[in-house]
């Protein structure tokens, strides 16, 4: 049966049925409903008044509900938002710990750092001292000589062999990394380091060795290159019973028109020259300089 809703004529809002009679709540409008066996307008209307008041239930009940689930959600949004905020405030104190012992523990390790430091400073000094003490009694029992010569060198061959030795070592250093040019063309350092030429340097300021070595680079598909390195030793002393020593370092000596990238010279005449020649030459210091 399909339902019919009937509004009333004066104000057209929904009539209600009461007691086989039409009533408007809105103003008070009466209507008389007449039935008869073929008539079903009578049960429209009493359905009707039932539907409307079935609808209007079934909707505020969906409008509760609607509000209700609205307001769970807020309340978990909320709830999930204050989380989220507690959560962030622990991992933020979490890493202000964090920074906090960082800090602490360099500060710790600086000054245990430092602590070492000053007992081996301490130390260092200390024993400075007792060779300081040593070395001005060795030096007022045995006289130096000024300039060494190349008869206190050959007097010594201990000692030139020792140096020689040294020198090679540094010879090979210099080429211990290989030149790379590509990555199909690296250079490096084939066989021993040939010694050319030794020469005997004294100075006002000192007594070196110069020792000239000739190197050969070599690349895998091999390509060769001859290259020259001058070996440098300083501080030579001869004591008044001709013992030979030096007591500071070897190292390589640069001349001017040293390769930095091949860690060499190409041209042995040009380096003997920049190297022995030019102190040979020099105005300002008088040197002597003997070929061994």
């Amino acid at each position: 049966m399909k339902l019919k809703v009937l509004t009333c004529n004066l104000c057209e809002a929904p009539m209600r049925f009461e007691n086989g009679k039409l009533i408007c709540d809105y103003c008070g409008a009466v209507r008389e409903i007449e039935k008869d066996a073929s008539d079903t307008e009578y049960e429209q209307i009493a359905n009707a008044e039932e539907h409307i008041r079935l609808s209007l239930e079934r909707q505020k009940q969906e409008m509760e509900d609607y509000f209700a689930q609205e307001e769970q959600r807020q309340i978990e949004a909320e709830e999930e938002a204050a989380r989220r905020e507690r959560k962030r405030k622990i991992q933020e104190r979490l890493r202000r710990l964090r920074r906090s012992l960082i800090r602490m523990g360099i500060i710790v390790a600086i000054i245990v750092a430092i602590g070492f430091l000053l007992k081996y400073m301490a130390q260092r000094r200390s024993e400075q001292m007792k060779t300081t003490v040593a070395t001005t009694v060795e030096k007022e029992q045995v006289k130096k000589k000024d300039h060494v010569t190349k008869t206190d060198l050959l007097n010594d061959p201990q000692f030139l062999e020792n140096t020689e030795k040294a020198a090679l070592e540094q010879a090979k250093k210099v080429h211990y990394s290989n030149v790379i040019i590509s990555s199909k063309e690296i250079w490096g350092l084939s066989g021993t380091p040939k010694l050319l030429e030794s020469y005997l340097v004294t100075s006002e300021n000192g007594n070196y060795l110069f020792f000239l070595y000739q190197s050969t680079l070599k690349t895998k598909a091999g390509d060769e290159k001859e290259v020259y390195n001058c070996i440098a030793v300083e501080d030579i002393e001869v004591s008044s019973d001709g013992k030979v020593s030096f007591n500071s370092r070897v190292y390589e000596e640069k001349a001017g028109e040293y390769d930095f990238y091949w860690r060499c010279s190409f041209d042995l005449e040009q380096l003997r020259g920049e190297v022995i020649d030019a102190k040979r030459n020099s105005v300002k210091r008088k040197y002597f300089i003997y070929q061994l």
